[in-house]
């Protein structure tokens, strides 16, 4: 039975379809959308709860900050983000550096661009340390992560062969976040006091600070290294190879040492016989790739371990240990005579 109320709903009257209405009902849904996507786009290279794409944003906005040229770049993930640091490196050796390292999915391909971007500006530094952890070798590009690069990156070396399709995907995520990041936009939503959060711990220098220890993360994070292992069927992907040949080329071509370095690990997973076999395979494989260059070195052949009260992750430490392990690579920089080709007054080792 209609209830009483039924009498006072309201009647659409919809109106006659005509070929100016629809066009412009279209136009202003797609104002709107515009509108919103704008906003988005705004708020997200602000305020994005990504902190990948905030950390590569904020390291190339360091290198084009770079007023003069330097001795010592510092490239890798995000384990070289939060393990070296220039100050330590500056008191123990006394060059300036600056720490450009950004994350894992980024690749080697950000280390080789933004070796091609300081020469490009600068010449070529004295020494260039790449920090990578031992399970970035083996991946793949990622679209997503490589379309928050700056500039045209896919008419560089190496060449990724990149079509059209490729280049609309790239457009797609750096301009049109309705489509391309969701996820975050949806954080946002579900977490709207968190929706413009504080900068990164970064310094001037590029070294970001983190300060709390995560003991029971770690420990957790184990497992799904050792996962990440027993799933590998390669230790270096094409693309990471051929952007780690570039760069041995430019190290070769300007004539500046090239120190490849792994990332700190915790002690436990570092002790383990599968890690140990893996971590040589990605040794080893480097080593080949890199045995015809006279300037490129092996700072570390093992990595430097800490223990879990020291660490954020099994593969990232805090800044105390930090200093810790800079000095480490001090320490291996001077005994293979690193530091006399960064000192201007020298005529070098080799």
């Amino acid at each position: 039975m209609i209830g009483k109320g039924a009498k006072n709903l309201p009647k659409e009257a919809i109106p006659p379809c005509s070929r100016g209405r629809l066009t412009a009902v279209i136009a202003a849904a797609l104002i709107i959308v515009a509108v919103f996507n704008i906003v988005a786009w705004w708020y997200l290279e602000r305020y994005t709860p990504n902190t990948g794409y905030l950390l590569i944003r904020a390291k190339w906005a360091l290198l084009a900050s770079l007023k003069k040229p330097i001795d010592l770049l510092i490239l890798g993930d995000s384990s070289g983000n939060q393990g070296v640091d220039p100050e330590t490196l500056r008191d123990n050796l006394g060059i300036t550096s600056v720490n450009l390292c950004t994350i894992g999915d980024a690749l080697v391909l950000n280390d080789a661009w933004m070796l091609e971007e300081y020469i490009g500006r600068f010449g070529p530094p004295r020494a260039v340390l790449v920090v990578h952890g031992y399970d970035m070798w083996s991946r793949d590009i990622n679209v997503s992560v490589l379309s928050k690069i700056p500039g045209s990156w896919w008419r560089r070396r190496p060449d990724l062969g990149f079509g059209v399709k490729n280049r609309i995907r790239v457009i797609l995520n750096r301009y049109v976040p309705l489509y391309a990041e969701t996820a975050s936009l949806g954080w946002v939503i579900r977490h709207p006091g968190s929706a413009f959060p504080s900068r990164l711990p970064m310094r001037p220098d590029g070294f970001m600070v983190e300060t709390t220890a995560e003991p029971d993360r770690v420990k957790q994070d184990v497992e799904v290294h050792l996962q990440f292992i027993r799933q590998q069927e390669r230790v270096l992907s094409d693309v990471n190879r051929a952007a780690l040949r570039l760069i041995v080329q430019l190290a070769e071509a300007n004539d500046f040492d090239l120190c490849l370095v792994p990332g700190p690990i915790y002690d436990s997973l570092a002790s383990d016989s599968a890690f140990l076999v893996y971590f040589a395979a990605v040794r080893d494989t480097l080593a080949a790739v890199t045995a015809s260059s006279p300037h490129t070195r092996f700072l570390l052949t093992a990595p430097v371990t800490f223990p879990a009260e020291r660490m954020q992750s099994a593969d990232h430490i805090v800044g105390a240990a930090a200093a810790e392990f800079t000095s480490r690579l001090a320490e291996r920089m001077r005994s293979m005579c690193i530091d006399d080709n960064l000192d201007s007054s020298s005529t070098g080792c080799r």
